[in-house]
């Protein structure tokens, strides 16, 4: 059975931001994934909400023309089950290590 993980925190670098999740993982998310949020100002990225279903940022509108909330929740359970229990990696570091499963999770979400 799968358990889903909530984000309860986010912090933001030049390129990217991360998530931590409930279960005590940390994901880093590329910002060119989401061009409304590499696009934006600091104070933009800023002014987001959690919930259970991820992260919102109402002023930037951040998933039209980009992936769905649906899409990015499969794309990121996809990857869960895809890596070990006791994984200490970023799924973005993760991702560059394992070009397959990568694909394989963007194919089952419909990331691309």
């Amino acid at each position: 059975m799968t358990t889903l993980v909530e984000p309860v925190a986010v912090q933001f670098n030049d390129d990217s931001f991360i998530v931590e999740l409930d279960d005590g993982r940390t994901l880093g998310v590329p910002l060119a994934w989401f061009p409304r949020l590499f696009h934006a100002k600091p104070k933009q990225r800023e002014n987001f909400y959690l919930s259970r279903a991820g992260i919102h940022w109402e002023e930037l509108d951040d998933n039209k023309g980009g992936a769905s909330p649906a899409v990015i929740r499969k794309y990121c359970m996809c990857m869960n089950e895809k890596m070990d229990d006791n994984e200490t990696q970023s799924i973005s570091t993760w991702e560059k290590s394992h070009p397959k499963e990568r694909a394989a999770c963007d194919k089952e979400s419909g990331w691309k």
